[in-house]
């Protein structure tokens, strides 16, 4: 009876501490400043590689209809979570 009280409490501690992480991970969506170093287009979704200001490079799946007005050198600020493009606004 003991066990299986503790096994839910411990169930239910590693969930919640699961779910803040989903949620906390939900709001570090804030823009960086990165160029554009390379593009490589394939029909349906082109692979854009930036560069952000910290020296890391970041390799993104792009929708085509967005890529196909970047062109490589480009800079401004770019929006993803984890390996999913957001946006990219110039910089002019």
């Amino acid at each position: 009876m003991i066990i299986t009280i503790l096994s839910f409490m411990f169930v239910v501690i590693l969930m919640a501490v699961v779910i803040k992480d989903i949620i906390a991970q939900g709001y570090n969506d804030e823009p960086v400043r990165a160029r554009i170093i390379g593009i490589c287009r394939n029909g349906i979704a082109s692979t854009v590689l930036y560069e952000l200001d910290n020296g890391d490079r970041v390799s993104l799946s792009t929708p085509d209809r967005i890529a196909d007005t970047f062109m490589v050198s480009d800079t401004g600020m770019l929006t993803y979570h984890e390996t999913v493009f957001k946006s990219f606004s110039r910089i002019r």
